[in-house]
C-alpha cells in the first residue's frame, strides 16, 4: 500500500520557532487588549504596537503592511493624531 505524505503546515500546532510564538501571542494580544484609559488613543497605541511587533516578529510582513496602511485610513477619517504617534514610535526603533 502506498502512503501519500503531504507536507502540511497549519500555522499553529506546527510552528517550531520561539520567535514565530512570541509575535503570534503579541499580535494576538494585542487584539484582545482592553485598558482602563480615559485617552482611547493611548489604547489604540499599545494595541496597535502589539499587533504591528508581533506581525514582524511572526514574519507576517504583508500582514502588517496592511493592517498598517487601515490604521492610516482610519486615522485620516478620523482625524485622529495615530498617525503622529505612530510616526513617533517608528522613528524610536531607527
Amino acid at each position: 500500500m502506498n502512503i501519500i505524505h503531504r507536507p502540511v503546515y497549519d500555522d499553529h500546532f506546527d510552528i517550531t520557532k520561539e520567535h514565530f510564538k512570541l509575535g503570534k501571542s503579541l499580535y494576538y494580544f494585542g487584539k484582545a487588549i482592553v485598558l482602563r484609559e480615559a485617552d482611547p488613543s493611548k489604547q489604540d497605541l499599545v494595541s496597535h504596537s502589539m499587533q504591528f511587533l508581533g506581525l514582524g516578529l511572526y514574519n507576517k510582513f504583508n500582514r502588517a503592511l496592511d493592517l498598517l496602511e487601515s490604521w492610516i485610513a482610519t486615522a485620516k477619517t478620523n482625524k485622529t493624531h495615530v498617525l503622529s504617534q505612530m510616526q513617533v514610535i517608528l522613528n524610536s526603533f531607527w
